[in-house]
Formats: C-alpha cells, sequence, structure tokens
C-alpha cells in the first residue's frame, strides 16, 4: 500500500517554489563583486541613470563612432534600463545588486516556461527541459552578468504561456487576452529588438488557429499605443543602420555557420566532436518538430493549408522566426543570441529523445543511465567552464586605479579615448571615444581631433583588450608628439595627454 504521510501531500505543492527559491540564493551566493569588460551592461547603467535623474535618454557619454559600429549603437531598448533604474536608484552601482535583478528574471520565468512547455510537449519534455535549461552552464553564468537576455527570456516565455493557455471564448475576452499579449510583446521588444519576431510568430499563430478580430487588434493596438509612447516619452526605436546590411548569399552562409558554431558551443565535447553533438541534437529536434506538429490543445478543421499549420505549436512559429532573424542579420554570430530559445531547442530534443524510446522495447531502463550521463556531463561543463582573469574584468583593481585618476584630474566633458567607451563613460563619468581599427595613423588623429579626444588610454601587450590596439594606428608615437605626455601608468593601462 502506498499511503503518503500529510505532511508531504501538504509540503508537496510549495517544493518547485523552494526548488526556485534554492536556486536564486546559491546564484547569489556564488555572484562576484566584479563585471566582465564587455561594456553593454555599462550603456544600459547609463541609460537607467538617466531615467532616474530625468535627462535625455540618448545622452549617456559614449560618443558613437559610426567607423566602428560593433562597439554598440547609440542608444539601447528601454526595457531592461527601466527595469534597472529601481536598483540604481536604491543601491546606486552594487554589481551584486544588478546582476541579482537581471538573474531574478531567469528565476520567474522558468515556471512559466514549464508551463508553456507542458501545453506543446507534455509534462515529462516539459520537466526535463527546464531541469536542463536551469542548470546548463551558458545560463548559469548569467548570474555573473548584467544583461537584457534574461529580461527578454522573462517577456517572451510570458508570451507564449499566457496565448497557449488562454481560450478564444468571446469578443471581449478575445479582446482582452489580445491586449495583454501586445503588452507582453512590447516588453519583449523593449528589452531586445529582435523581439518582433514573437509578434510576427503571433500574428502567424493566431491566423492558424483562427483567432478573433478582437484578438488580434488587442495585440495590435496595445503593441502599437506602447510603441509610440515610447517613441514620445523615452527614446525613438534604437537604430542598427551602421551595423545592418542588406541580406546576401555570402551574409547568410556566414551566419549559418557562425550559429552553427554557436550551437557547437552549448554542447561542447572533447576531442572536437562537439559539431557532431550539435548535429545529433539537431536531428532530435527535427524528430521533436515533427511529433509537437500533431500535439494540440483542441483538434483543428479538417483540410487546407491552415488546418495544417493549426498542427505547429506557437513555440515552434517563435523559433522559425527567431531562428530567422538572426540569420537574415548583418550582426556577428554570438552563441548569446541563441539562449532566448536555447530551452525550445532542449525540448525539441528530448521530445525526440522520447519519440525514439516509443520505438526502443523497454526503454525506461535507459532512464536512469541516461540520466546518470547527463548529470555527469554538466558536471564536467561547469568544472570546464573558463575562469576570468584579472585583465578580463572591467572593475579589478588596475581598472578602479584609471577610472580614480581620471576622475581626479580630468575636468567634466574630457573626451577619452579608450577601447571599452562606454564602460569608461560609466565608471568615470566623462564621455569616452572609440577608433575603428581600420583607421590608418594618420586618419585616428585626425578622427581624435575632430571628436575633441584629450587623452588616449593604452593597454599592456598581452592585455585582453590588446587586439583593440591595432600595430598600424601606431599608439606609442601619440605619447612622442610635441604637446603629449604620459600622465597616468599602472601594470595594464597607459593614459597620454593628447596635444591640443
Amino acid at each position: 500500500m502506498n499511503v503518503q504521510r500529510p505532511e508531504i501531500r501538504a509540503i508537496a505543492p510549495y517544493a518547485p517554489a523552494f526548488l526556485l527559491l534554492a536556486y536564486l540564493l546559491l546564484a547569489l551566493g556564488s555572484m562576484s563583486g566584479e563585471h566582465p569588460w564587455g561594456d553593454d551592461w555599462a550603456q544600459y547603467l547609463l541609460h537607467a541613470q538617466n531615467l532616474i535623474e530625468g535627462r535625455s535618454y540618448s545622452d549617456i557619454g559614449y560618443l558613437f563612432n559610426p567607423d566602428a559600429p560593433n562597439v554598440g549603437p547609440p542608444s539601447y531598448p528601454p526595457g531592461l534600463p527601466v527595469l534597472l533604474a529601481p536598483v540604481l536608484a536604491v543601491f546606486g552601482v552594487n554589481v551584486v545588486m544588478l546582476k541579482l535583478a537581471c538573474f531574478a528574471c531567469i528565476v520567474l520565468a522558468l515556471p512559466f516556461l514549464y508551463r508553456a512547455l507542458s501545453l506543446a510537449f507534455g509534462a515529462v519534455v516539459a520537466a526535463v527541459t527546464v531541469v536542463l535549461f536551469a542548470l546548463h552552464d551558458q545560463l548559469w553564468s548569467y548570474r555573473d552578468f548584467i544583461a537584457s537576455e534574461p529580461a527578454y527570456i522573462l517577456f517572451s516565455v510570458l508570451a507564449l504561456w499566457y496565448a497557449t493557455r488562454t481560450e478564444d471564448a468571446g469578443p471581449r475576452a478575445s479582446l482582452a487576452t489580445g491586449t495583454v499579449l501586445g503588452i507582453l510583446v512590447y516588453a519583449t521588444v523593449a528589452c531586445r529588438s529582435i523581439g518582433i519576431s514573437l509578434f510576427l510568430a503571433l500574428l502567424v499563430y493566431g491566423w492558424a488557429q483562427r483567432r478573433r478580430l478582437g484578438w488580434f487588434t488587442g495585440l495590435c493596438a496595445a503593441f502599437a499605443l506602447l510603441m509610440v509612447l515610447q517613441n514620445l516619452l523615452i527614446i525613438m526605436p534604437p537604430t542598427y543602420a551602421n551595423e545592418l546590411k542588406a541580406p546576401t548569399a555570402g551574409l547568410l552562409v556566414q551566419n549559418l555557420r557562425g550559429y552553427w558554431m554557436a550551437l557547437a558551443s552549448y554542447v561542447r565535447q572533447p576531442l572536437g566532436l562537439s559539431q557532431a553533438a550539435a548535429a545529433v541534437v539537431l536531428a532530435l529536434a527535427a524528430t521533436g518538430a515533427w511529433s509537437a506538429r500533431t500535439r494540440r490543445e483542441a483538434d483543428p478543421p479538417a483540410g487546407g493549408l491552415r488546418a495544417l499549420a493549426a498542427r505547429v505549436p506557437l513555440v515552434l512559429w517563435y523559433l522559425g522566426a527567431y531562428s530567422s532573424a538572426l540569420i537574415l542579420a548583418a550582426i556577428a554570430a554570438n552563441d548569446r543570441y541563441l539562449l532566448p530559445v536555447l530551452p525550445f531547442v532542449i525540448a525539441l530534443a528530448a521530445a525526440g529523445v522520447e519519440v525514439v524510446a516509443r520505438r526502443v522495447p523497454r526503454s525506461r531502463r535507459y532512464a536512469l543511465p541516461l540520466a546518470v550521463a547527463l548529470g555527469v556531463y554538466y558536471l564536467a561543463l561547469h568544472v570546464s567552464a573558463p575562469r576570468l582573469r584579472a585583465d578580463q574584468i572591467a572593475t579589478c583593481e588596475s581598472c578602479r586605479e584609471l577610472y580614480a585618476f581620471a576622475q581626479a584630474h580630468t575636468p567634466p566633458g574630457t573626451v577619452i579615448a579608450f577601447a571599452k567607451p562606454r564602460a569608461m563613460a560609466l565608471l568615470t563619468g566623462r564621455p569616452a571615444w572609440m577608433w575603428s581599427p581600420d583607421y590608418s595613423a594618420g586618419e585616428l588623429r585626425q578622427k581624435l581631433n575632430a571628436v575633441g579626444a584629450k587623452m588616449i588610454v593604452t593597454v599592456a601587450p598581452g592585455n585582453e583588450l590588446a587586439e583593440k590596439y591595432p600595430a598600424q594606428l601606431e599608439f606609442a608615437a601619440l605619447a612622442r608628439e610635441p604637446g603629449s605626455k604620459i600622465v597616468f601608468q599602472n601594470r595594464m593601462f597607459t593614459a597620454i595627454r593628447l596635444a591640443e
């Protein structure tokens, strides 16, 4: 007889909440008080500071160089800055509290991810996916980053869950559902512009599922109204015109290869087997996608293209739209761009394993060995994850010495040229600019004069940032020009006051 003790039955409903809290506390306990160089985070905080102080959203002290658009656009969408503004207002530039606010978005997203995937793939696949996603070393590493991906994941997952859980009960209910979805889609786009792929996926899904006109009206009107209000009150849509180009065959091949390697980095293996592992994952995901198309919450109308489309889960429409946007964008492929759709790739692969298991006699006996193997593999991923060196950290001791010098020995408004201009602007309060590595030495001097740079900061050979200082630009020669002078130097940085 299987009799559960009353106290176990009483606490069982709260077990997921306890696990999520433990996950968040473990993340908090392992957060460092430092932050890596990649200075997107600094720009988000600069925008947040402007929101707090009522200044122009885009006036952040980062002097955008159209010749070096890969550094970052003139402004970012306001979603993450809005979320971080209260934390920044209370705690200042407290890296740990800001990281905690970001990672809390991931923790909040996990139960809704489970719900959304349960509707598409069933409870077992959903549970396996949430565990594998939450424990993946790439996601876990985000506990030490101030980044927009966690907030993007939260709002996109909320939209996917809400769109599939609600019934199209009547005109008023449809309008209300569409309006809520429009708000969630706006929040997603406000975190990362690629969130427009979610809007497109919802339109196709709504057409396939024969949603009422009110559903479309609420979705489109709420999204459009919030975008207009954002443009009027905060910022015009961020421009990536300097980065985007018309898609070409060469660009598509380049992006396909780039994101293939990015996927391989999520399933890295020894002995150069990462790409083989990625191929296995994609094969399982394709199998899972084929099986998932028949799993719907209601029987679709028979016959026609719409009937076929109605058999496709929303998560598949979203994955297709998001992936297409990445492949068509003329922005360098980066594994971080795959993170928001990683759980859906995992879910499809898990669904593929489920399909294969049905064809294997007595497949249940392999479940425990497979779980153990995955656990060992995940442990190896965490153990082998690279650790940051001092020169990879934007808030290291030598960095703080540089920022303190700039604050104490340069007047406000002094333009500083540096390889990480947004971090410099945030941590010194001085405008900052970066050159293009394609300049010649003469062009560099002309550009420095044009932006009014009074100081340039160079790095020691072998430094993490050294590749940002190509030899043909002759940075060392700047210190030998009449009127120029080295005014600061430590083991990592040299600051040169430029001649007038």
